[in-house]
């Protein structure tokens, strides 16, 4: 199983699928029948993705949770800036490689 969690537009799309029905008793029930599982994951996400558990503000772990392309410049920063951090902190230790592969030919260099 995986931690990453899309983007919680269920709701939404259940209701807009609600107004464009004819809104009769099975429509009705449909919604009723949908709301348990709507329920269940923005709780869900609301206790183990809120900064804090009240604010209703949820961080996602990855940009594949997001809408934004993979492209935006809000992920160039932000991941860019974390692996940047992750090598200049004093846990980061790059891995050594052997001499002998250092000195082959085909070795691209350490730049």
């Amino acid at each position: 199983s995986s931690v990453l969690a899309s983007v919680p537009l269920h709701a939404h799309i259940a209701l807009e699928i609600f107004s464009l029905s004819t809104q009769d008793y099975n429509d009705l029930l449909w919604l009723q029948n949908v709301f348990p599982s709507l329920y269940k994951y923005h709780s869900y996400l609301h206790n183990t993705r809120s900064t804090n558990g009240t604010n209703g503000l949820v961080y996602i772990y990855h940009p594949w949770e997001s809408t934004l392309p993979l492209n935006a410049e809000t992920w160039n920063a932000g991941v860019l800036d974390e692996s940047e951090g992750l090598k200049n902190d004093s846990f980061y230790k790059p891995p050594s490689i052997p001499q002998y592969i250092k000195d082959s030919p085909n070795y691209p260099g350490d730049d």
